[in-house]
Order: C-alpha cells, then sequence, then structure tokens
C-alpha cells in the first residue's frame, strides 16, 4: 500500500496564529484553497483509488478539492481528526497551557503519555485511533495508492507510528499546509520516500526578497556585530505581517570547521548564536544571515526548508518573540575573556568576498 499523507491547506485559524486542535475548527483561505488544488494537480496522474480524510472542515474542504481530480467523495474518518485538547482547546495559548498541565501531572508521577486534559484525550488516546486507521486500511488497500488528509499533530503523529521517527522526535517534525509525505508499505514495512514535500507550491516571494535584500548588508557588520543582520531581518520581516520568533542556539566550537589551532586557544566550551524563525509556508522555518568566516556556503533560502545556519548547532537554549530579545543577547556576550580566540576566529578568511550582490 502507497499512502499520499497531506495536511490540509491553510485556513482562517492557520492564518489568525489559532492553535486549533478539534474545538476551534474553520474553513479553509483562499490561499488555502489554491494550495489545495496544487497537491491535487501534483497528484492528478497517479492511480488513487481513494481520498480519506478527517471530518474537521479545513481538511474536509481540502479533500474535496483534491478528490475533485480524480471524481472521488472523501471518505470522512473521525480517527484522523487532530489531537482533542479537551478544555485547554479554547484558551489562546493552547500549547504552552498544555505544556504546563503535563508538567503538573508528571510530578503527580503520571507518565506524559497518558496525561489526559479534561474532557480530552491523551497522547496514547490520540496514537491509538490514528494506529487504528492505518492498520484498517492496510487490510483494506493492501495493493493500493491512497490519499490521506489530516492535521499537523496527527500526520506527526502517524511518522511516529510507521517507524520513521521515535515519540521524542516526530513532534519536531515539520508539516507545511499541503506538505506531502509519500509512505509505502513493502514486505511488513513501512518506508517514507518523501517528507513534507512542497514543491508544488510557489516560492514565498515577499519573504525570499526581504531575506536576499537584507543579506545585502551583511558588510555592514564586523564580526562582534554580525548577529544585527538577524535582528535587522527579524524587523523586515514582523513589518510585512509575518510570524517570526528569535532562537538562542547553542552550540560547540569543536563541532565547527575551524582550524585546530585556534582550539588550542582559550575558547568557551558551549557559545551562543541569534537566528530567526519566520512562519512561512505554514510553518515555522529557521534563518540565519550572521554567518562566520569558516562556513563554506553563503546563506541561501527557498522558502521551503531551514536557511544553511553559520553553525551546526547543539540544541536550542531558548527562543522568544519579544522584539527586545536581540539586545538581551548581546548583553549576554562575552568576548574579552575569551580575546585572542574571538580574534582569531575573526580573521579566518572573509567569506563576504565571495558574495555577488544581489539585484
Amino acid at each position: 500500500m502507497k499512502v499520499y499523507l497531506i495536511r490540509h491547506g491553510e485556513s482562517e485559524g492557520n492564518k489568525l496564529g489559532i492553535n486549533q486542535g478539534q474545538k476551534n475548527d474553520f474553513s479553509l483561505t483562499e490561499k488555502g484553497r489554491e494550495q489545495a488544488r496544487k497537491i491535487g494537480e501534483r497528484l492528478e496522474k497517479e492511480k488513487i483509488c481513494a481520498v480519506y480524510s478527517s471530518d474537521l472542515e479545513r481538511a474536509k474542504e481540502t479533500a474535496e478539492i483534491i478528490g475533485k481530480f480524480h471524481g472521488f467523495i472523501p471518505l470522512l474518518d473521525e480517527r484522523l481528526r487532530e489531537r482533542n485538547f479537551g478544555d485547554l482547546g479554547n484558551k489562546k495559548d493552547m500549547l504552552l497551557d498544555w505544556k504546563n498541565y503535563v508538567k503538573e501531572n508528571e510530578k503527580r508521577g503520571i507518565n506524559e503519555e497518558d496525561v489526559v486534559p479534561p474532557n480530552g484525550e491523551s497522547d496514547r488516546d490520540h496514537w491509538g485511533r490514528l494506529k487504528d486507521f492505518f492498520d484498517e486500511k492496510l487490510n483494506q488497500h493492501a495493493d493500493d495508492t491512497i490519499v490521506v488528509v489530516a492535521h499537523a499533530g496527527s500526520n506527526k503523529v502517524t511518522l511516529g507510528i510507521v517507524g520513521h521517527f521515535s515519540k521524542k522526535e516526530m513532534y519536531k517534525t515539520y508539516q507545511a499546509n499541503t506538505g506531502l509525505n509519500e509512505l509505502e508499505y513493502v514486505e511488513g514495512l513501512w518506508r517514507v520516500n518523501k517528507l513534507n514535500d512542497i514543491e508544488h507550491l510557489e516560492k514565498d516571494a515577499k519573504a525570499l526578497e526581504i531575506f536576499n535584500r537584507v543579506k545585502n548588508r551583511a558588510s555592514e557588520f564586523d564580526f562582534k556585530d554580525r548577529w544585527k543582520i538577524n535582528k535587522i531581518l527579524f524587523d523586515e520581516l514582523k513589518k510585512e505581517g509575518y510570524r517570526v520568533k528569535y532562537n538562542h542556539v547553542l552550540f560547540r566550537w569543536e563541532d565547527q570547521k575551524i582550524p585546530s589551532d585556534l582550539l588550542n586557544l582559550n575558547h568557551p566550551e558551549m557559545d551562543g548564536h541569534l537566528i530567526v524563525v519566520v512562519k512561512c509556508q505554514g510553518f515555522y522555518q529557521k534563518l540565519d544571515l550572521s554567518f562566520y568566516s569558516f562556513v563554506e556556503n553563503v546563506p541561501s533560502w527557498d522558502t521551503y526548508k531551514d536557511c544553511n545556519l553559520s553553525i551546526i548547532p547543539l540544541e536550542i537554549l531558548e527562543e522568544s518573540q519579544d522584539e527586545d530579545f536581540a539586545e538581551k543577547y548581546e548583553g549576554s556576550l562575552n568576548f574579552a575573556e575569551f580575546k585572542d580566540f574571538y580574534e582569531g576566529v575573526s580573521k579566518l578568511p572573509f567569506i563576504l568576498d565571495k558574495i555577488s550582490p544581489i539585484t
């Protein structure tokens, strides 16, 4: 069996930045309907035998548009619904409230996957209904290709169910609006041929123009101030209505591609780096223009995936949507204690000489 697992198109809730779950159900925006038409056109020549969908409006509407390309009316199934956060689903900061609720219950000795929000469902419940759906379809469509339209959270769980990600990692997986995941069950094992593929969507021209325009200002900043270009990027994207946040990323200098003689100098065991994260194409993508001279490739971005970062990260230390977070980051920098090391890094061959102006 082959499965084209698709997230719904952009909904009015997505546009407003609302965490939807099951209770906050919205119809598609015009952009979302166009996204659905694009993925429908992409799959038009595939030999599809059925289109299944969550019965929530945003998924149902997406599936109806896709189904028209094959003459199918979507088969609605409640098991494909997004996670039910119960009473927490009515709150503005639903996911933050959920994380806090989980922590409170873990203190009482309840395992995270068994925590149930009031009038909602646990992780185990969510996983169970999705596994039940796919086990059933394996029996019904052993040699067929089907389309399944669901939600970001449910798609992430599905990628865990088929064994592509651990339970810890699956929630970190990107799922864009109409992002395509191609799953195939062969000889008793699932394999993932495509993951969050959005090549059917056009590049976000406005976001790309901002990125490249700010990129051309890189020469204005010296080594100590190069993080400021990401602040400009943050401000410019936010001004144009994009949802943005900062990530303070932790990294090790030993993991970076710099000469060993520099690493012999006194240097911090761990160091910080500031990057920008922007909601584009329906999911958050990492951007970084404050590149170092040891980076082999200048920053590039196509709005389909993360920009190439200036460092090899270890973990995200903290994130913030606070416009003043960059200044707080600056206050944490300590160049004096490791002066010789930082001067050595700053004198490595400067990559700005390799950048061709973007017109």
